[in-house]
């Protein structure tokens, strides 16, 4: 998987006008992965091969059975990882690790509702404090309660 991004005031922002693109891992390409290690524009060069396709983000937001919106009403940074208290609309707050690596409380991804993109696995800003807090999000999870993503921005009107 790949996406466009420009690093812009310390944010990554989506290059909308560049669709997300995937590879799939066949053999051939396990090979190429594997004598890639001391190439400097990898993954770049993986994603510009001939067999790359347009995907969407579907195949993780399809997933979602789950949605609530909400507000963000503070974050903390932890070593690696920061917490995330959500309160959905009219419940009680619940605080989310990210990165997480628990099966718990774990967010696996931020994303941007004004665009439908997520952010790239384990991204975090400089200052998540200054980009989260009190800001509007909707928590989408899966029916497993495996997946959960927090798409910052208000719902987009279906």
């Amino acid at each position: 998987m790949g996406q466009w991004w420009r690093y812009h005031s310390g944010k990554l922002r989506p290059l909308l006008d560049r669709p997300i693109i995937a590879r799939r891992y066949l053999f051939g390409f396990e090979k190429e992965r594997q004598n890639a290690v001391k190439l400097d524009r990898v993954p770049f060069q993986w994603l510009s091969h001939p067999s790359t396709e347009l995907v969407s983000t579907e195949f993780i937001t399809k997933r979602v059975t789950m949605s609530k919106p909400g507000i963000i009403e503070s974050v903390t940074r932890e070593k690696e990882s920061i917490r995330v208290v959500f309160k959905p609309d009219g419940e009680q707050s619940v605080t989310y690790l990210y990165p997480g690596n628990y099966k718990d409380n774990q967010l696996n991804y931020f994303g941007d509702t004004a665009t439908g993109r997520l952010y790239p696995k384990n991204y975090l800003v400089s200052q998540p404090e200054t980009w989260l807090k009190n800001k509007r999000a909707t928590l989408s999870s899966d029916k497993d309660g495996e997946l959960h993503v927090l798409w910052l921005g208000r719902q987009r009107k279906q």
